[in-house]
């Protein structure tokens, strides 16, 4: 239990007229002040937990979950020689996966009545799920086969020249306990919170805090009559692992101690976890998107008119019009209300129809299909990944003491979740359009160069520089160096409103509306002359200072007034989504050299001594990361993050 000290509205005491001369602030501090020596409590809270699927809420009780999951795998593989100059290597795994299981079934899941989407948007009862309640999260699936083949051909049968290849399929743990736990522990009714203020007691007599009322099963309606920001999660009954394809082929060329090598390096990812928000709110209930509009217009009118922005319609402003849908909401759908206002001015109509339902304000309008819910998730399989890429290397064996390693890498990612661990459960920009995630992931990296070398200095005994009373001092003596220049990981230009979809944060997983990007009439050529990095009098910029506005430091002007000169990007307008593709842009190049001495020191036949001094970021080189733009933001195109500083570190060893 929790007890917090305030002077409430149940306290009487140290009215602000007992203190003459004090202001707003001080006074604050004061009712605190006393309010902590003297004891005054006005408010409790607890947090209830079950213990078992019959105990009901118990005082005092941890928020314990005994997850469970075996998984039983055979793999055979053989390799021979098909013909003098070609291995050849054949496997099969074959993987029994286990079903995720909580030990006591403490999760909950909608009983399915029809079909998964026919149950998550009715009034479905959430009741216990696993397999002592006799309801298993999801089915097994026996048929996980698992090739692989590879071959190695001797292509002129003289050991300098091979071709590889190679094709297997492998079956991943993607998050396999966590995403099915996320979408049972979506379900409320396992945890509940006792909370009151406005008390009028004292630390001297605490008053007891009731144990909140327990109800399994429960009914989406009356969980939504508690908290209309509920969210029911449903996991496909035939979920399965996802599987990776991945694919090789190169060749090896030696010359005089120097391997070349060029590849193709691929893969496929099918099925990946993904949640579906099927109860995604539908900005065309009753025609309230055709009205939003009209309400729209009549507050730039009115704006435009008397300064002030005002979406009620007003027979003495030409072209402003009668309003049909608002008139059913409460209130009127509220015009007068400022956070009202704000959506209706900025076009954010997905917000707006989400406001008005989460708070009982939606009349006669249902904006969502299930109106006992704020979210219905489904995880099911449906995301997919490709990476593709070219490979070449050159790799030079010890000789003379130098050994070095060259590498570059053109290759690219493409997904259609972000691959991070809420990427699970991250809600679609517009479920009716799935295919607009598909994008470059955010790790994608188009070039990579990498360098490595080891020199062991020709000095000191057994070289040809050498001085027997000094070979201790001027001997053994290596140095090693490690460079990286890559382009910029991948970033968007957003506009992250609400404009279809809902953009605020009233779901425990990712903003639905984050990735609705920018609206442009310029091509990709004419961009990349203005999204480009460069060092200006006010810093490191990621997009031309002639796109963002002087006035305010965002990409865009005022909602409702004309573009300033040298504006490119615009907020989309309600009912639609930003035009440009997630993640188009590369930010800044990565540069990194680090550099390695050490110094052996031969004391007996088995002992020696090392001294060594390493430099990280040897250059003292600052790489910039943009990460994503939002042009409402009054830091756009400002490069805010950092990294690299020269650090040094010495160190001893004495090896025996």
């Amino acid at each position: 239990p929790t007890y917090g000290l305030l002077l409430g509205t149940g306290h009487n005491v140290l009215p602000q007229r007992d203190l003459p001369g004090i202001d707003d602030n001080d006074y604050i501090t004061a009712q605190e002040l006393l309010a902590t020596l003297g004891g005054y409590v006005d408010s409790y809270d607890q947090t209830f937990n079950v213990t078992s699927r019959t105990s009901g809420f118990v005082p005092g009780a941890a928020y314990l979950r005994h997850f469970l999951l075996n998984n039983y795998a055979l793999y055979v593989q053989d390799k021979w020689k098909a013909l003098p100059r070609l291995s050849v290597t054949l496997g099969l795994r074959y993987e029994i996966p286990g079903i995720v299981d909580e030990s006591n079934s403490l999760e909950l899941l909608p009983e399915i009545q029809g079909s998964l989407s026919q149950t998550l948007l009715s009034n479905a009862t959430l009741n216990f799920a696993g397999s002592s309640a006799g309801r298993s999260w999801y089915v097994r699936n026996w048929k996980e086969f698992a090739p692989s083949v590879g071959l190695a051909w001797d292509m002129f049968g003289d050991g300098k020249t091979a071709f590889r290849a190679s094709y297997s399929i492998s079956y991943v743990n993607d998050q396999a306990i966590v995403a099915p736990e996320t979408a049972t522990e979506l379900n409320s009714g396992l945890q509940s919170i006792s909370y009151q203020n406005g008390l009028s007691n004292f630390v001297s007599s605490l008053p007891s805090i009731p144990t909140a009322p327990y109800q399994i099963p429960i009914t989406l309606s009356t969980d939504y009559a508690s908290n209309p920001f509920n969210t029911v999660g449903l996991i496909d009954p035939n979920l399965y692992r996802p599987y990776v394809q991945q694919y090789y082929a190169g060749i090896q060329h030696e010359f005089r101690r120097t391997l070349f090598e060029v590849r193709y390096v691929g893969n496929h990812m099918v099925g990946g976890y993904r949640s579906f928000d099927l109860n995604q709110v539908n900005i065309q209930a009753s025609g309230f998107l055709q009205d939003f509009l009209r309400a729209q217009n009549n507050g730039f009118l009115a704006l435009a008119r008397n300064g002030t922005f005002n979406p009620a319609y007003n027979r003495s402003i030409p072209g402003s019009q009668q309003l049909t849908v608002f008139p059913l909401l409460t209130g009127g759908g509220l015009l007068g209300n400022a956070e009202v206002r704000t959506d209706i001015e900025t076009g954010q109509v997905g917000d707006l129809a989400t406001l008005y339902q989460t708070q009982g304000l939606n009349g006669s309008v249902n904006f969502f299909p299930n109106p006992y819910a704020l979210g219905a998730e489904l995880l099911t399989n449906y995301s997919s990944s490709s990476y593709n890429s070219l490979q070449v290397e050159v790799r030079r064996r010890m000789h003379s003491g130098l050994s070095f390693q060259w590498n570059y890498t053109f290759s690219k990612v493409l997904s259609d979740a972000d691959g991070d661990s809420q990427a699970r459960t991250q809600d679609f920009l517009d479920i009716h359009n799935a295919s607009i995630e598909r994008s470059r992931a955010n790790f994608d990296q188009t070039h990579m160069f990498k360098a490595n070398a080891f020199y062991e200095l020709p000095v000191g005994e057994g070289h040809l520089i050498h001085y027997h009373p000094l070979n201790r001092l001027i001997g053994g003596w290596t140095i090693s160096g490690v460079w990286t220049l890559a382009s910029g990981a991948p970033f968007s230009i957003l506009s992250s409103r609400g404009t279809l979809n809902r953009s605020t944060a009233n779901l425990p997983f990712s903003n639905s509306s984050y990735y609705n990007t920018a609206s442009t009439a310029l091509t990709m050529a004419q961009l990349n002359g203005i999204v480009k990095f460069q060092m200006t009098g006010n810093g490191p910029y990621i997009v031309s200072p002639s796109a963002i506005n002087p006035a305010d430091g965002t990409g865009v002007n005022t909602d409702g007034s004309s573009a300033f000169p040298g504006q490119v990007f615009f907020n989309p307008g309600a009912g639609t989504l930003g035009v440009l593709q997630r993640r188009l842009f590369n930010g800044p190049w990565i540069f990194g050299f680090d550099m390695s001495a050490l110094k052996t020191v031969k004391v007996r036949e088995r002992q020696a001594l090392e001294i060594r001094m390493d430099a990280f970021d040897a250059l003292n080189h600052t790489s910039f990361w943009s990460g994503d733009q939002n042009i409402n933001s009054t830091a756009f195109g400002l490069v805010a993050g950092d990294f690299g500083s020269r650090l040094l570190q010495f160190g001893a060893h004495y090896r025996f």
